[in-house]
């Protein structure tokens, strides 16, 4: 690194600026429109927006410099921007090289004038492509300092492989690599086939595919390699062999199968690296999901018996049978003890029912109930998550096959109905109703015109109001709820989730913003009860320190920052050397109901099977209840 820049709000606090909303002709669009467009594929946090073509400043200010900028303040100020200013680096005694590097840059700046043309990009990379490989011969061998010389190399190759980046696009070379099966199990065999079309204007010497498989895999072909001229076509299939020992397939790691493509055109010979179609996984032979994900057992009232569903999907190739069993804690009793199920095709999916019976003088504490099968002698023991997208592809998470399992008391008010507006955004609704309490997830014909009254609380879901449309349509009769008598949770919204400060709560209510500046990030940031008699606290559960411990990620997430006067606080809480909020939990009177804001990350403790967050968002939900 040469130099560190911040960024910073305004020109008069910035070493530099840089324009960046200039209308880029290739991309047809300007940067930060750019920007925009991949924020929309932040799906699952609601990113992007459609934004003008306009003047745009970066403001930069300069940390740290490991050059001299000789007081200029350019962003470029004491780095070489391309080979020619590398140039001047270089010793007196280097002047050949000097004259070489100059050349390069020229060659290099052909490429880019070449473009869009084709066949002239591909005829300029090749010559810029051999001058870079002769010049990295140069510098190794010449006597440079080893920091100049360093840099030289890197920036080398760098180019290098740019270039042949350059080279294959603009050669019209087409590649399809596909294998037989995408899904593979450990000592299967499979056929990898790739085919290669010269769409472009030239012809191609020794285009050749060589396969990459992890180390101790097999492959055999009997291709070679070929000259390909314009329209011409080649085909090269390998059979490869996954040993028994081979590792499962993880997001993180190198695909598991590549290909690497190479040709010749004169002298210049063009290598570049091409993933296989789809997602190549090495995945157990059966895969086991355990439904409900999380099991609360209530000290209070424990159930005689917890229904869990086991789904097995079977990966092998063909035909299989799978005896799966539950591995449940002592004192548990289970039924049945084991089940046997066939498949006849891959991808194939069966379930297995099973009852868990926990035992009535149950302690509080964690508990986990694991699945297991058995396929030929083999034990598999893990849950495959399919994750699959169209912008993205298919890939797999692989954890093992458990239900996570936590038993605590937990009181709640004996006829409390709830209603509950599901975001999209968290799964509340489901973790209380399969921790005992009445759950009813209203529908938009619920919020347009159903009897609300019959709840004795509506709780919203996290950013109900970015997602549920409905609900803003309908915003009005919900304060009408509340003003009839009714108790209305909301949980938190950002700014910008069409929240309104002045119309959406019953009283202003202004959130946080910028939304950075408005959290409480330390999960074990102390809190401090204001109101520690409120019944907020004291009905159906007696909230203390415990329930406050063992939290997730964090406390809360953007405070409000400006509230009318008819709400009450009752929290107060900081990270550390910051100053205390005390918006994390509002409530007011209205008419004759009450309306609460929380903008605690209760849905990540009760997701995250954290006893306190089950027994104060209870309480939250129960206020007034009789």
């Amino acid at each position: 690194m040469k130099k560190l820049y911040l960024p910073v709000s305004s020109a008069d606090q910035a070493t530099t600026s840089i324009e960046i909303g200039k209308y880029d002709p290739i991309y047809k669009m300007t940067y930060p429109q750019l920007g925009e467009q991949s924020r929309y594929l932040h799906k699952s946090q609601g990113m992007g927006s459609d934004i003008p073509a306009a003047p745009r400043q970066i403001h930069l200010d300069l940390k740290q410099s490991a050059v001299d900028t000789k007081s200029e303040s350019d962003l470029f100020a004491g780095v070489p921007y391309n080979f020619t200013e590398w140039a001047e680096k270089l010793p007196r005694s280097a002047s050949k090289l000097k004259g070489e590097f100059k050349y390069l840059q020229r060659n290099l700046n052909a490429v880019i004038e070449a473009y869009p043309h084709a066949k002239r990009v591909f005829s300029t990379s090749q010559k810029a492509l051999s001058k870079v490989r002769s010049m990295t011969a140069q510098v190794k061998k010449a006597k440079l300092s080893p920091a100049i010389k360093n840099d030289l190399l890197h920036k080398l190759s760098l180019k290098e492989e740019q270039l042949q980046n350059v080279s294959y696009v603009s050669s019209g070379l087409e590649v399809q690599a596909k294998a037989a099966s995408k899904i593979l199990t450990k000592g299967q065999n499979t056929y990898v086939t790739i085919t290669m079309k010269n769409n472009g204007k030239q012809t191609l010497k020794k285009v050749a595919a060589a396969l990459n498989v992890p180390k101790g895999w097999k492959t055999k072909t009997k291709s070679k390699d070929v000259n390909l001229a314009p329209n011409k076509s080649a085909t090269m299939t390998y059979l490869v062999e996954v040993p028994e020992d081979a590792a499962y397939y993880h997001a993180y790691d190198e695909s598991t199968i590549t290909t690497s493509i190479s040709y010749k055109y004169g002298s210049t010979k063009t290598s570049i690296k091409e993933e296989l179609d789809g997602t190549i996984a090495v995945l157990p032979d059966v895969g086991l999901t355990l439904t409900p994900e999380d099991i609360v057992v209530n000290t209070a009232d424990v159930r005689e018996e917890i229904p869990v569903t086991v789904t097995l999907k079977n990966y092998t190739e063909g035909k299989a049978s799978a005896k799966v069993a539950l591995k449940v804690p002592e004192n548990w009793g289970v039924h049945p003890q084991n089940a046997t199920v066939s498949f006849n095709e891959k991808s194939e999916e069966k379930q297995v029912k099973f009852t868990l019976r926990p035992p009535k003088a149950i302690q509080k504490g964690e508990y986990q109930v694991k699945a297991a099968a058995t396929v030929n002698g083999k034990t598999f023991d893990s849950t495959i998550q399919e994750i699959s997208y169209d912008h993205i592809g298919t890939f797999y998470y692989q954890y093992p096959a458990a239900i996570n399992t936590v038993a605590f008391e937990l009181l709640k008010p004996a006829s409390l109905k709830v209603g509950y507006i599901e975001s999209g955004f968290d799964k509340v609704a489901d973790y209380l109703s399969n921790a005992g309490l009445n759950i009813t997830k209203l529908t938009a014909a619920d919020l347009a015109e159903g009897d609300l009254s019959q709840y004795d609380t509506i709780v919203t879901g996290i950013r109900a109001y970015l997602s549920r449309e409905d609900l803003k349509a309908n915003n009005g009769r919900l304060l009408e709820y509340v003003e009839n008598g009714g108790h209305l949770v909301v949980q938190y919204h950002k700014p910008g989730d069409g929240w309104d400060a002045l119309k959406t709560a019953p009283y202003s209510l202004t959130l946080g913003n910028p939304s950075i500046r408005w959290r409480v990030t330390d999960e074990k940031a102390t809190v401090n009860v204001s109101k520690p008699e409120s019944a907020l606290f004291t009905y159906p559960n007696k909230i203390t320190n415990d329930d406050w411990s063992n939290w997730v990620q964090e406390r809360g997430l953007y405070f409000p920052m400006e509230w009318d006067e008819r709400y009450e606080t009752f929290i107060s809480m900081a990270d550390p050397n910051e100053e205390p909020f005390d918006g994390g939990i509002l409530m007011a009177k209205y008419g004759n109901g009450t309306y609460l804001y929380t903008n605690l990350v209760l849905y990540r403790q009760i997701q995250g099977q954290v006893p306190g967050g089950y027994r104060i968002m209870t309480n939250l939900i129960s206020y007034g209840a009789k």
